[in-house]
């Protein structure tokens, strides 16, 4: 390999306001109890739904509540039934807009009287009056819900239900359409469980996708099936996307649907994770990958989320348990990672390559409290890969959001929200990018009062700055030379003191130094041939990449 001198210059700012390439547009509070799923949802107008939905399918107390502000953080309106005084109590599933900004309402309603919860759906205006609503409830026996919804661009609504049916006897899946007067135009019962309790995707092809742990089925808009893809990863290899997941571990490109998946295997190590590919003839392809092949003690890798790059590039992004508290399947078993003890959770991200080449991981298990990180949900920012965490211990966290780069990992900028205006610690549960290119996250905030803790679902709005970081910070950096390099590595800096490491390809830690002076020496010798990152520990210095001869 030809030798030559480059020269990585990374910005290391050291304030998160110093470095920070989220902008603060404003920040709203409210006082939403903070339990259940919370959602931030954009209608067609511009205007932001933040959702309480029910975290039991259907069965929970019917205490949901929507509110809608304007991008200018303006509360319009919002909609619920905490007061239960119609004598009953609507749970929200779903939601979805027609080209209207009319919000529908998927779900149950749960009369106080009755033993069990009973279909809905409910339609709101755009300045939040409730227009109408119906049920699709056979009888009084059963618990029966509507599960999902989605609406085309042409206004067809879609639903899936589970109700009664006569002649199965009990509660089956149904495919429903109806008109936006709330009319019936299709209603489908799955008698066969062509696509069971699946998400429904509507990718806007013409066609309607189910996806649950097992198959992919795809509809007519009439509810015929047009294909079904067995998710097939061999024997012991047992497919599932793990609560509240589906919808965001599979995505659509070219014609193509792509789902990330956990896979449990029959040993219970579940150790990988597994990429399935299905053409628009329900040709199914399947991969398998496992993040740290380097740790003995690794178990439950569960993927959470994944960005389907325009390339064909994938981030996925979840956690995994590690320790010694793994599946101990006898004495006679060749897993010998023992029993019950200490186990710990860390997160991952991984990039796959358009050719399903696991190309780079980065690794952050739970080592330090105040540093350990959950991540909660992602985005994609010009090709780069947005992350948002839970950063910290669960009681005392606070949210961050960090950016990388898809070739390599490297860090772009990060953002750590402490106190605000709002709360004085910011928990999040989700985040969303807006068809505007304006950001927002959702949580939990607290606030510590005489009388205990207030807490309330935030909803803040950002933006990105619009100068790249080397504009704005470019009197703070760091040089790494020679690149490739074969015995020793020169990192030149003006201000950083501190630790660095130096992690391969799979994420694993290989070195450590500590930076005491402007230039310091690194010795490489011991190091394999291949491509390594440092990482600049204590600050926000990105990633830089090297090559080792």
């Amino acid at each position: 390999m030809k030798k030559s001198l480059l020269l990585f210059l990374t910005l290391c700012a050291f304030g998160n306001d110093q470095f920070a390439q989220l902008i603060d547009v404003w920040k709203n509070g409210t006082d939403m109890m903070t339990y259940d799923r919370k959602r931030p949802y954009e209608a067609p107008s511009g205007n932001i739904v933040l959702a309480r939905l029910d975290d039991y399918y259907g069965i929970g107390d019917g205490n949901d509540l929507l509110r809608c502000f304007a991008a200018n953080g303006t509360l319009l309106w919002s909609f619920g039934e905490e007061d239960f005084g119609d004598d009953s109590g609507s749970n929200f599933i779903d939601i979805a807009f027609d080209s209207e900004s009319n919000t529908y309402i998927a779900g149950a309603n749960f009369p106080q009287a009755a033993q069990y919860p009973k279909t809905e759906v409910i339609k709101i205006s755009p300045t939040g009056e409730e227009l109408w609503r119906i049920n699709f409830t056979q009888q009084s026996m059963w618990a029966e819900e509507v599960f999902e919804i989605e609406i085309s661009d042409d206004n067809r609504i879609f639903l899936f239900a589970t109700l009664f049916n006569a002649d199965a006897q009990t509660i089956i899946p149904h495919f429903i359409e109806i008109d936006t007067e709330g009319e019936t135009v299709h209603f489908q019962p799955d008698i066969n469980f062509d696509f069971g309790q699946g998400q429904m995707f509507l990718p806007g092809d013409g066609f309607l996708y189910s996806v649950d742990q097992q198959r992919t089925t795809k509809l007519n808009y009439d509810g015929t099936v047009v294909w079904i893809a067995e998710h097939n990863f061999g024997d012991g290899f047992s497919p599932n996307f793990g609560y509240e997941c589906t919808e965001y571990l599979v995505k659509f490109l070219n014609g193509e649907l792509y789902a990330i998946v956990r896979i449990d295997d029959a040993n219970n190590t579940d150790q990988f994770y597994g990429l399935l590919k299905i053409s628009s003839t329900g040709l199914v392809a399947t991969h398998l990958f496992t993040i740290l092949p380097e740790l003995d003690e690794l178990y439950s890798v569960n993927p959470l989320f994944c960005e389907l790059l325009p390339n064909g590039e994938i981030c996925v992004v979840g956690d995994y348990v590690y320790g010694d508290s793994g599946p101990d399947a006898g004495e006679n078993s060749p897993d010998d990672r023992g029993g019950k003890g200490s186990s710990y959770r860390g997160s991952f991200i991984s990039h796959l390559s358009a050719t399903n080449m696991q190309t780079w991981v980065l690794n952050y298990p739970e080592e330090d409290d105040s540093a350990n990180r959950y991540p909660v949900g992602t985005f994609l920012d010009n090709s780069r890969l947005g992350v948002v965490y839970i950063h910290g211990n669960f009681g005392v966290s606070d949210q961050l959001v960090e950016a990388y780069q898809s070739n390599d990992g490297a860090v772009v900028y990060t953002d750590l929200e402490g106190t605000n205006d709002a709360y004085e610690t910011s928990h999040p549960d989700g985040a969303m990018l807006a068809s505007d290119g304006a950001f927002y996250t959702v949580g939990s905030g607290t606030n510590t009062t005489d009388g205990g803790n207030e807490v309330g679902i935030y909803l803040y709005k950002y933006e990105f700055t619009p100068l790249g970081l080397n504009e704005k910070n470019s009197k703070n950096s760091a040089v790494i030379y020679p690149n490739p390099v074969n015995n020793t590595l020169n990192v030149l800096t003006d201000t950083y003191r501190g630790s660095i490491e130096v992690i391969d390809v799979l994420g694993k830690r290989v070195l450590t130094q500590t930076i005491v002076s402007s230039l310091t020496e690194v010795n490489m010798v011991q190091l394999e041939a291949g491509l390594y990152h440092i990482r600049f520990m204590d600050s926000s210095c990105a990633l830089q990449s090297f090559i080792k001869e």
